[in-house]
Parts: C-alpha cells; structure tokens; sequence
C-alpha cells in the first residue's frame, strides 16, 4: 500500500498534507524535525500519541507494519536506505551530499516509487 510511502491512507486521502524535504541526511517534514530533532540518530523513545480513532482499522494496522518493519532501524540506516530510493536522489541531483537543501520531494514522486517498488514484492 502507498501508505508506506506516507503518500495515502487505506481509503486514498493524503495520509498527510505536508511535504517531505530532501535534507543532507534524508527525506524531512520539518514540522517533525523540529519536535523530535532532540533524539538525534537515536530511537525516538517516547510514548507517541496517535489517537485509534484518528485512522480507520486498515490504515492503523498499516502503520502498525510499518513500525514493525522499520522501527528497529536507527536514524543512520535509514538516512542510508534513503539515500538509495530516487525521489530523494532525483532531487538531489547536483547537489553535494554534505550541502543542505530544502527541495521538495513531491508526493507524485514518492507514490510512482512505492509502486514500482510494491508491484516488485
């Protein structure tokens, strides 16, 4: 599902309204950053409250594999498996990989990606 991506929910609304960024490190929503950017490239280690109701079932338990999947990865596996996914490098390009850049990573390039990449699995 592109809720993967953060792209959509399980019935096809932007999961979110914001966009990602291509900073030196990874993709960004800077609102995030901002909240969380004092843990650094360690786990984010308190409790986060996402309300059950805010999603419908399918879309929680989605965001419940995706935890699963990828919450065991610190800030620096991550920044590298982003580093290999094109929307983030499409952007880039030109770019030196120490330089900052706030280039959006639109949610069309994502979506394209993760269904490339979904339609592989």
């Amino acid at each position: 599902m592109l809720l993967r991506a953060g792209i959509y929910d399980c019935e096809g609304n932007h999961a979110f309204d914001e966009d990602f960024q291509a900073w030196q490190h990874g993709p960004v929503i800077p609102a995030l950053y901002q909240r969380y950017k004092d843990y650094g490239w360690r786990g984010i280690t308190e409790e986060v409250d996402i309300a059950e109701s805010a999603f419908d079932e399918d879309t929680y338990a989605e965001i419940g594999e995706i935890v699963a999947a990828y919450g065991r990865y610190d800030g620096a596996a991550i920044s590298t498996m982003t580093h290999r996914e094109t929307p983030w490098m499409d952007v880039r390009q030109g770019i030196a990989e120490n330089e900052g850049s706030n280039a959006t990573i639109t949610k069309v390039s994502l979506a394209r990606f993760f269904e490339t990449e979904l339609a592989r699995q």
